[in-house]
């Protein structure tokens, strides 16, 4: 992967799009919004082949992130929650928590993360 300084962004390309990243978010990603959103895609896409393969079956999945940083500093990442909200008719919350349990210690991202960097999931079920 290759970046290229365009002005004051840093910017890469990739077959679906271009990726620009700034310190000023009305010109590109800041660097700490990458982090929390590779956290949720990683998160996600694990914790939906946890219930494909469980074959627990839904009809829609959000998940809402909210990241806390320290003063200190550089400003660190320092707790990530994360609430997924899945809709379905027949879900049992016991079985998506069992499953949610499962998705650190098989996400890349979160494996990558600082010990320090508390990381919470829930998970909530809405009727359809």
């Amino acid at each position: 992967m290759q970046f290229n300084q365009i002005n004051q962004t840093l910017q890469t390309t990739f077959p679906f799009g271009t990726l620009t990243i700034s310190s000023n978010r009305h010109e590109g990603f800041k660097p700490i919004d990458l982090l929390v959103s590779a956290i949720a895609g990683c998160s996600q896409i694990v914790f939906t082949r946890i219930l494909e393969k469980q074959r627990i079956q839904y009809d829609s999945l959000t998940l809402q992130i909210d990241a806390v940083q320290s003063e200190d500093g550089a400003n660190p990442l320092t707790k990530v929650s994360l609430l997924y909200t899945i809709t379905g008719s027949d879900l049992v919350l016991e079985k998506l928590e069992k499953a949610l349990r499962l998705v650190p210690s098989n996400c890349t991202i979160m494996q990558s993360l600082h010990p320090n960097i508390e990381v919470i999931e829930q998970v909530v079920i809405t009727r359809t």
